[in-house]
């Protein structure tokens, strides 16, 4: 039996969810890929664990970084 392969985009798409990154903001990560993918479908856009990694402490940077100015 012949294993499917998993797309790059469901890939993200479940590592996204692991590191929190859900709904809308989701989403449009995944839309952004996509164009990504629709411009140039052998571009290497890196692991998709790392990439969900990056975009987790780069949103939880921001977050902190605005909860401390609004208190």
């Amino acid at each position: 039996m012949r294993e499917a392969r998993v797309s790059y985009r469901d890939e993200l798409y479940r590592e996204l969810t692991t590191v929190g990154i859900a709904g809308r903001l989701r989403a449009r990560i995944i839309d952004e890929i996509d164009d990504h993918l629709q411009c140039a479908p052998e571009a290497d856009l890196g692991d998709p664990q790392v990439i969900a990694r990056r975009f987790a402490y780069e949103l939880g940077t921001t977050r902190a970084r605005r909860a401390g100015l609004t208190s």
